[in-house]
């Protein structure tokens, strides 16, 4: 099936050569590389619309929210075994590459944050919100004043 062809690519070396390639082009000509990683994606496709406050606040009280919006749980999670295969292949074969994991930011032991100050970080099953972006941005830019 798909996921045959998908791992075949990955197992070829060839998507790991052409990043490789890229990334070495790139410090070449004097870039500084960072690989973000993916941020966690949901099993659940409407969780961030589940787990809504409701726009009037008192109402939110009498709402019964399923267990996840007060925090994913790695069985919440989809779990990309493939890509998180790539990316440690990535790192093993890439020299001076900044590597940034935005799950350590957003996940702490076993459970991932769908909210921070009640706001929601996620606009569907595997993008941010703009808030949640700005959340990870400031994260980012701590990891990246470190490294230098």
């Amino acid at each position: 099936g798909d996921l045959g062809l998908k791992e075949g690519i990955i197992s070829s070396n060839k998507y790991i050569n052409g990043y490789k390639n890229t990334v070495e082009k790139l410090q070449s000509i004097d870039k500084k590389v960072i690989f973000v990683i993916d941020t966690p994606s949901f099993k659940n496709s409407n969780v961030p619309e589940v787990c809504a406050p409701h726009p009037l606040p008192f109402r939110s009280y009498f709402h019964d929210y399923p267990d996840f919006c007060s925090g994913l749980k790695n069985a919440d999670l989809h779990p990309n075994k493939l890509y998180g295969k790539f990316v440690s292949q990535l790192s093993e074969v890439t020299k001076n590459v900044l590597f940034y994991d935005p799950n350590k930011h957003l996940c702490s032991n076993g459970n991932c944050k769908l909210f921070h100050e009640n706001k929601l970080l996620y606009t569907d099953s595997t993008h941010l919100s703009i808030y949640g972006s700005q959340f990870l941005f400031k994260d980012f830019e701590k990891k990246l004043n470190n490294s230098n």
